[in-house]
């Protein structure tokens, strides 16, 4: 049994006073029905205790097998069927709605040019960093908060291609990626791998590659390593439920809208060669916002993806919520439109909508406010959503993780130091170096309780 399972035991403990505290969603053995200091009970009392059993089996009966409220099973594929996502379990085809959070897996390797050197030690350090970075703990903490799925952001291409030999790949990684697989499988947590850097880097932020400088839109060398490396992922994952489907570029920004779906439809031809089950999920362009740059005819098991930061002013840290700002009213209402007015281009392809992230920083003035209604208008209009995000690796206490590491964190301080003094990896020993990683595991980073909170009661809703 799972977390969410012991926390609607909780809920009916009012309703049901026979059934014991659960452990990791296990019930205890009902208590006898008779008090120990009396001979009989009423008749009354009988009965009443007898319907709150039915309507507790009933209950039971109802979480297991709604899909839109148990953990979906992910013995199955998903697809996409009309603006629906749905999972085929023989001759059942059931609705399902996407609930989780964004994880970054992946090491710092697509910042190299901020580390001066460049070994072998340094090398090792990046791919041992894959092995801190998420564990099964955090796994078994996501399915215990109630989410059903993981965006799961392969942070860099670097973790899986040498970018100084392309088209040669890091199997060692792969298997790492698998471990996270595997992980997600026995948690019944489904995983759509999304492509944070790509080859040449996707727009003009440091965080797609290659500094920024956006190239992959005009050179065909890094779109052909872009295809080849999904290809090589789908190829390896071809025959896996457990993956929900790919992500093929996060947050685009290409100048031109031919390139743009050119560039989408080589992605999706190459891994169709080897993958015909997996949903592939296209965002907008422009950082995700703008759905309508896509254009027909898409592959059939194709859904799309927006990310809603909005107001940007709000969700940076200026202003509160709701409230007028720069002239502009800022409320639910206005989120509601402004949401509304980016999925048309979704609900007019017939297409399901993913909003791949949102939520404001927690140094936005009442943010957990505007947390809690973003998450019901998206529950209002039927949208699938991931939270961003689940950990922050860059001692940022304000940023919308639920966890955060503090400055004094030993690889906050270990990397600050390479930084700052120009320190090679090589000056550190092996022991040093392995101890600041160790500081990477989740449970070694603050949590922000009532973040967490809220996101778990959406989850079990």
């Amino acid at each position: 049994m799972y977390g969410n399972y012991c926390r609607l035991l909780k809920r009916l403990k009012r309703l049901t006073p026979f059934a014991g505290t659960c452990s990791d969603g296990a019930p205890t053995s009902p208590v006898n029905l008779h008090n120990s200091g009396s001979s009989a009970i009423s008749i009354e009392k009988m009965i009443l205790r007898t319907s709150k059993i039915i309507i507790f089996f009933f209950l039971f009966f109802l979480y297991h097998y709604n899909s839109n409220l148990a953990f979906c099973s992910n013995k199955h594929f998903l697809s996409v069927k009309n603006d629906k996502i749905v999972n085929e379990t023989g001759r059942e085809v059931k609705e399902v709605k996407l609930r989780g959070i964004q994880i970054d897996f992946g090491s710092i390797r697509g910042d190299i040019y901020s580390y001066p050197g460049n070994n072998k030690k340094l090398e090792n350090f990046f791919d041992m960093m894959l092995d801190y970075v998420i564990t099964e703990d955090d796994f078994r903490n996501i399915r215990d908060m109630g989410a059903n799925m993981i965006r799961l952001s392969l942070s860099t291409y670097k973790d899986f291609e040498h970018d100084t030999n392309p088209f040669t790949y890091r199997e060692k990684n792969f298997k790492r990626l698998d471990r996270l697989i595997k992980w997600a499988g026995k948690y019944r947590l489904y995983i759509i791998m999304s492509m944070r850097q790509s080859p040449g880097g996707h727009n003009s932020t440091p965080h797609s590659g290659n500094k920024g400088l956006n190239k992959l839109w005009t050179n065909r060398e890094y779109q052909r390593r872009l295809i080849v490396l999904w290809k090589t992922i789908a190829l390896r994952y071809a025959r896996d439920p457990v993956i929900a489907g790919y992500d093929l570029l996060n947050e685009p920004d290409a100048p031109d809208k031919e390139v743009f779906n050119k560039v989408y439809r080589e992605i999706t031809k190459g891994i169709r060669e080897v993958d015909d089950k997996h949903i592939i999920f296209l965002e907008g362009n422009l950082w995700a916002k703008n759905l309508d740059w896509i254009q027909s005819p898409l592959d059939t098991n194709t859904a799309l993806s927006i990310h809603f930061y909005e107001p940007g002013i709000y969700i940076e840290g200026e202003g509160t919520y709701p409230s007028k700002i720069r002239g502009n009213i800022f409320d639910q209402q206005a989120l509601r439109r402004r949401l509304k007015k980016r999925v048309v281009p979704g609900q007019l392809l017939n297409r399901p909508v993913w909003v791949g992230e949102f939520g404001a920083m927690t140094k936005a003035d009442n943010y957990l406010k505007y947390d809690q209604d973003v998450i019901h208008l998206l529950e209002e209009l039927n949208l699938h959503w991931t939270y961003w995000n689940y950990k922050n690796l860059r001692g940022k206490p304000d940023t919308q993780a639920i966890y955060y590491s503090t400055p004094n964190n030993k690889f906050i301080r270990l990397i600050s130091k390479i930084k700052k003094s120009k320190r090679t990896f090589s000056s550190f020993t092996k022991q040093n170096l392995r101890e600041a990683l160790e500081f990477l595991q989740t449970v070694n980073f603050s949590e922000k309780h009532q973040l967490k909170e809220l996101l778990t009661e959406f989850y079990c809703f």
